[in-house]
């Protein structure tokens, strides 16, 4: 998982791909909430991207255009949208209706 800033550029996305994709089976972007067109990271290979909300009590009435928007760019740019820092059920419910496809969180449960 790498944290990326609001401005990115192909050249130093594509350079870490190549240093990391070797070593790892799976890799994912947890690009800047502001970032919205994720071009940039299916065109260097990443395999999805992360929304992290960091396990804050936001409303879901607040949070559910955000996720939304997040989850439509991930799957038109064919990336895997993983959601980080689920703390409410409610917003843990509209992120599986969204399509969202890995979760973590403190209202997450560990497999056993």
């Amino acid at each position: 998982m790498f944290n990326f800033a609001e401005k990115l550029f192909l050249d130093y996305l594509d350079h870490l791909g190549i240093l990391v994709f070797p070593f790892c089976k799976y890799y994912a972007a947890r690009p800047s909430s502001s970032l919205i067109d994720f071009k940039l990271f299916a065109n260097c290979n990443f395999q999805g991207v992360a929304f992290d909300l960091k396990n804050k009590p936001e409303s879901a009435d607040k949070i559910l255009p955000h996720l939304v928007k997040f989850c439509q760019s991930a799957k038109f740019n064919r990336l895997v949208a993983h959601f980080r820092g689920v703390g409410i059920q409610e917003i843990f419910g509209l992120a599986c209706e969204i399509e969202f496809k890995y979760f973590s969180g403190t209202i997450v449960q560990p497999a056993v």
